[in-house]
């Protein structure tokens, strides 16, 4: 009898963390989907890192990289896609430049490498310059900027 008394407590704890993790899901955060393109002088921006900053001081931040056509998602954890409904400073931050080695490393891996980053002007990639509000359910938030 002392036994059967014995796995009880164990079955019992993971039960209860289960159920805990279950209940923890990305629907309870309330996420919306955010995608959009960025585009420069009406050309795509590849390669670019777009984070929405909660101008609220709670929140978690959000990132997105822009594929070869401008368009990114964003992930509000690495598994989690979206953000929290709200308002945000949005920055841009082209990706860094590779170094020799470093092209040399992703040619061989079949990988094209950016040899030069997009040229973004500076002012978009400091936060605030960019703003944008996420509304529950999905959004399509694009950024149309220029050089002027």
């Amino acid at each position: 009898m002392s036994d059967r008394r014995a796995w009880r407590l164990p079955v019992a704890m993971v039960s209860i963390v289960a159920a805990m993790i279950a209940g923890c899901s990305n629907n309870d955060l309330n996420l919306a989907s955010v995608s959009g393109h960025v585009t420069l002088d009406g050309q795509p921006v590849p390669g670019v890192l777009v984070t929405y900053k909660p101008r609220e001081l709670q929140g978690t931040t959000s990132y997105g990289l822009t594929n070869d056509s401008g368009e990114y998602q964003l992930m509000y954890t690495r598994t989690s896609a979206g953000a929290l409904p709200g308002d945000y400073e949005v920055s841009l931050t082209p990706p860094p430049v590779a170094s020799k080695s470093e092209r040399a490393e992703l040619e061989a891996t079949g990988e094209a490498p950016l040899s030069t980053p997009p040229a973004l002007p500076a002012r978009y990639q400091q936060a605030g310059i960019l703003t944008a509000t996420v509304k529950a359910g999905p959004n399509t938030i694009d950024f149309q900027l220029t050089r002027e």
